[in-house]
């Protein structure tokens, strides 16, 4: 701000004011009477200051006052009166009329100066902060316009009664709302009629504001206005004021319903896909192993007790002849060692054949296309009970110490009840096989999170551990580490599969030497529960 309008008709203190302002380094515009000083006010790039006579020919100081205050800019100059007259009743006349400051004539350049120097810092705020207003205002509506733009749903929800304050177009296009049937409304109106999951959803929130601010629900179902359920993903984000306080939330929220429909297509085309390529790397094998080993290895297993019996009939005649002539050699084998481990020999085949049979059954397993039943409602502490009741020998035989921890309020998910039983069968088997003796022991639990909607099962034994080396391939087909106890490595690739098509992930913390804990999480749980059968 260095234009300054100088609107006084006397020629020697117009001189006076002209002299000292160009000496503090000011640009003076000049003018001798009312008419002139509006005319130079009123345009665009008028002055921001103005030192304005009360007197003047034509239009005086005051009526020139109203006139640029009723142009109402945006940027206000700065006016000063000048005025032989000092009393407070003109003062006050001349702020009413829109002065921002009072100046007697004779005029002290001191007063001059500070005046000026005043009125600068006057404008320069008022310039800021109109920057400032035209910042703000412009953020206002870049916020608007993409509050706006966004095709997800975006509630503004307080938190005293999770009222709904303001919403964005989106969403009452997925819920089918006008802004009044929302706004003011409980954020339940749009919520499943479950009180209990609208319970549970508002504790999670009030855990989640006390904890890190946020929340997530997948998978969460809501409502429209016509009552028809879908399925969204939901974001909450604290919202808090200036000073920090907790006021409400924002709450994002997604229609998947497509994005479902897409994934479960995706997915039966994956499905299908892994299953073409496992059936074309496994099918001639296992269609061979079908027909060319069960069937002579089924007649094995007939004919092998069969022999034991033919050997233990014949044995006291060859035992007989060994002692009358002592020469008897079957197979080229002196007689006397044969008789003694001859038992071994039958028992070691029988032993072998159930094994090529067993094997057998797990590659039919791994390459079989069976469709899971995930329409079912399961509650996992019901498929670990199912579990143990199968194995209920095998833990006995392993380990005297053996503890099971279920969380009674258990949430559900949707599976097959027959593979999830499976999982949990042949992740205890390989636990029980990690164990050096019976007093090592094997811990599992459940426990439901439902922060993060979702049921883990955790199994920690503490067996030999896994070598850090071979971690990665704990999960390939027929890798195994147990070839001399007849592991065939297809236990956990199958149950890594079913768990994969529960959508649950499994992981394993182990190291040599102290033990292995293996956690199955699956998500997508619906909150609540049913109690599981004892």
């Amino acid at each position: 701000m260095k234009r300054i309008l100088i609107a006084e008709d006397d020629f020697a203190s117009r001189t006076v004011l002209e002299d000292s302002l160009l000496k503090w380094s000011y640009q003076v515009l000049t003018a001798v009477n009312g008419t002139d000083a509006w005319e130079i006010m009123r345009q665009d790039d008028a002055p921001a200051m103005a030192i304005l006579d009360w007197m003047m020919p034509g239009m005086d100081g005051l009526e020139v006052c109203r006139r640029i205050r009723a142009l109402k800019k945006e940027a206000q100059p700065y006016l000063i009166i000048l005025s032989a007259r000092s009393d407070k009743e003109d003062v006050v006349q001349g702020l009413d009329v829109g002065a921002d400051d009072y100046l007697s004539k004779p005029v002290n350049i001191m007063e001059l100066r500070a005046r000026i120097d005043a009125g600068r810092r006057i404008v320069d705020l008022q310039s800021a902060l109109s920057s400032k207003v035209a910042e703000v205002w412009e953020s206002k509506q870049l916020l608007e316009r993409t509050f706006a733009a966004l095709n997800d749903a975006i509630l503004i929800v307080n938190e005293h009664n999770l009222e709904i304050m303001d919403c964005n177009p989106a969403a009452l296009k997925i819920f089918s709302c006008s802004q009044e049937e929302v706004r003011g409304q409980s954020l339940s109106l749009l919520h499943v009629e479950d009180q209990n999951l609208f319970r549970d959803f508002k504790q999670q929130l009030k855990q989640a504001r006390l904890g890190k601010g946020s929340l997530f629900f997948a998978e969460y179902r809501m409502r429209r206005k016509n009552g028809t359920e879908f399925l969204t993903e939901q974001k909450l984000l604290s919202l808090d004021d200036e000073s920090g306080r907790h006021i409400g939330w924002v709450n994002v929220i997604s229609d998947i319903t497509e994005k479902k429909h897409l994934e479960k297509k995706q997915k039966k085309q994956q499905e299908q896909l892994a299953q073409a390529a496992k059936m074309t790397a496994l099918g001639t094998l296992v269609a061979g192993v079908a027909h060319e080993i069960n069937n002579p290895n089924n007649l094995i297993m007939l004919n092998a007790p069969l022999l034991e019996r033919m050997w233990k009939d014949s044995f006291p005649i060859l035992e007989r002849h060994y002692q009358q002539h002592g020469d008897l050699k079957p197979a080229g084998i002196p007689f006397e060692e044969v008789r003694g481990y001859a038992t071994e020999l039958f028992s070691g085949v029988q032993e072998g054949c159930k094994r090529i049979k067993r094997i057998v059954s797990e590659l039919k397993e791994f390459a079989r296309e069976t469709p899971l039943n995930m329409r079912q409602e399961v509650n996992l502490n019901d498929v670990v009970h199912a579990a143990l009741t199968m194995l209920n020998k095998t833990v006995a035989r392993h380990t005297h110490r053996f503890a099971v921890d279920l969380d009674p309020d258990l949430p559900l998910i949707q599976g097959d009840f027959v593979k999830l039983e499976q999982v949990v069968v042949n992740l205890l088997i390989n636990s029980f096989q990690a164990l050096a003796d019976k007093n090592q022991g094997i811990t599992l639990k459940t426990r439901g999170d439902t922060f993060h909607g979702a049921v883990i099962l955790s199994i920690e034994d503490q067996g030999e551990g896994i070598p850090a080396e071979i971690m990665d391939r704990i999960f390939d087909p027929f890798f195994t580490t147990r070839e001399k106890t007849g592991g065939t490595g297809l236990g956990l690739a199958i149950a890594s599969a079913v768990i994969q098509d529960h959508g649950g992930t499994i992981d394993f913390d182990s190291s040599p030497g102290r033990g292995t804990t293996v956690t199955v999480t699956f998500h997508g749980a619906r909150p609540g529960s049913r109690q599981a059968n004892p």
